[in-house]
C-alpha cells in the first residue's frame, strides 16, 4: 500500500473516483465496483446512500461497499444517525457486513459495519474519522495496511480487528509513558520528586489529552488542531499551560461568570470572546487544586514532542450506544472525574489519567 498516496486521500476532502479506485480496489481488492453508484434511498433530512460494489471473502462471506453523501450543512463528526435506520438501505443486498463512508463538504468517516445478517439489532458500526488537513492518521494508515497485505485473502474478521479500538490501547499507552516519564526525569532534574509531582504530570497530561478529544469533535473554537496551535501562537511555550487561562477561566468556568474571573486574574479579555464557544465543562477535571499551586517550568520540547505524538493518533470520542464504537487510541475511560455534559456531548468521556503511573 502507498501510505503517502492513501494519507493524502484521508487529509482531503471525500472524493468517490479516487476513493473506489485507491482504497476499496488497491486497499480492499474490490473488483466488482459500480461505474456508477446505485442510489439506495434518500432520507427525509437530504441524506443520499449509494451502493459501490461488493467481494467475497475468504471464508465466502459477502461484504458490501456504500457511500451516504449527508445534507448540506451536516457535519458528520457530529451527525448521530440510529444504526438500525443507516443499515436499512444496504439489507436488501444481503452481505453480512459493509464498508461504509459518511461524507460532508470537509470531512467523512469510514466506517466497517459488521454482522448485518444477524438482523440490525445486533449489526455494530466502528469509525475513523478523516477530512483533516494537517492529519497525520497512523492509525487508519496501519491498520489498512495490514488489509492491504492479505489483499483478496482478508476475512471479515480481519476487517473487525483493523477498525477496533482494543487492539489499539497498548500501543498508545507505551508511547503515553515515554512522555509521562520525560516529564517525571526533566522534573527530578530540577531537585522535584515526590508524589505531588506525579500527581502533577498525571494530571497535566489528563487533561492535554482529554482536550485532544475535545478538538477533534470540533468542540475548541471549531479547531481539530486547536492545542498545537495555540501552543505555537504562545510567548511563552516553556510554561505554556502555567501562562493560559484556558483550563481554569475558560474550561472550569461558566460563560456568564468568564469576564470577571479573567478581570480578577488579570488574564487578557480579548480571549474570553476568543474562546467563547469553548464548552464549560463542570466535572472536576479542571478545577485548580493543590496541584496546580506548584510552580512547573518545562522545556519548550516537552510539549513539542508530546503534541507531535498526540497528533499521530486518530482521537475520538465515544459517543454512541454500545453497538456503534468510534475508533480513538484508547479505550479508557475517566475513574476521577465525569464532566456533567449536556446531551450533545458524549455520555462516557475518554481520558488518559486511567493508566498512568
Amino acid at each position: 500500500m502507498n501510505t503517502s498516496i492513501i494519507r493524502q486521500i484521508f487529509q482531503a476532502k471525500f472524493d468517490y473516483p479516487t476513493y473506489c479506485n485507491e482504497i476499496v480496489h488497491n486497499v480492499f481488492g474490490c473488483n466488482d465496483i459500480s461505474t456508477r453508484p446505485e442510489l439506495l434511498d434518500t432520507t427525509a433530512d437530504g441524506d443520499n446512500s449509494y451502493y459501490i460494489g461488493r467481494q467475497t471473502d475468504a471464508d465466502g462471506r459477502e461484504l458490501g461497499f456504500f457511500y451516504t453523501r449527508v445534507a448540506q450543512g451536516s457535519d458528520v463528526r457530529r451527525k448521530r444517525v440510529g444504526l438500525r435506520k443507516m443499515i436499512a438501505p444496504y439489507l436488501k443486498y444481503d452481505v453480512d457486513a459493509a464498508i461504509a463512508v459518511f461524507a460532508d463538504e470537509s470531512h467523512w468517516r469510514l466506517s466497517y459495519i459488521c454482522d448485518m445478517k444477524e438482523g440490525v439489532t445486533n449489526a455494530k458500526r466502528f469509525s475513523y474519522i478523516l477530512g483533516e488537513e494537517q492529519g497525520q492518521y497512523k492509525t487508519p494508515l496501519e491498520r489498512l495496511d495490514t488489509i492491504y497485505a492479505k489483499r483478496g485473502r482478508f476475512v471479515l474478521n480481519d476487517l473487525r480487528e483493523a477498525f477496533s479500538v482494543d487492539a489499539l490501547s497498548d500501543e498508545f499507552f507505551d508511547e503515553y509513558h515515554i512522555h509521562y516519564d520525560r516529564i517525571v526525569a526533566e522534573l527530578a532534574r530540577q531537585g522535584k520528586t515526590g508524589a505531588v509531582y506525579h500527581d502533577y504530570v498525571k494530571k497535566l497530561m489528563g487533561r492535554i489529552v482529554f482536550l485532544h478529544f475535545l478538538q477533534k469533535k470540533g468542540w475548541l473554537c471549531g479547531d481539530t488542531n486547536f492545542m498545537l496551535n495555540t501552543f505555537s501562537q504562545s510567548t511563552r511555550r516553556s510554561d505554556y499551560l502555567e501562562s493560559e487561562p484556558l483550563f481554569f477561566g475558560i474550561l472550569n468556568t461558566e460563560p456568564a461568570k468568564r469576564e470577571q474571573v479573567f478581570s480578577r486574574n488579570g488574564w487578557q479579555q480579548s480571549l474570553v470572546v476568543k474562546w467563547a464557544n469553548i464548552p464549560y465543562l463542570n466535572g472536576g477535571l479542571f478545577e485548580r487544586d493543590d496541584v496546580d499551586n506548584l510552580r512547573i517550568v518545562l522545556p519548550e520540547s516537552i510539549f513539542s514532542n508530546l503534541f507531535a505524538f498526540l497528533a499521530s493518533y486518530n482521537f475520538t470520542v465515544d459517543e454512541n450506544d454500545p453497538d456503534d464504537a468510534e475508533i480513538g487510541s484508547l479505550r479508557a475511560f475517566w475513574r476521577t472525574t465525569r464532566p456533567k455534559a449536556p446531551s450533545t456531548r458524549p455520555r462516557r468521556l475518554c481520558a488518559i489519567c486511567a493508566r498512568s503511573r
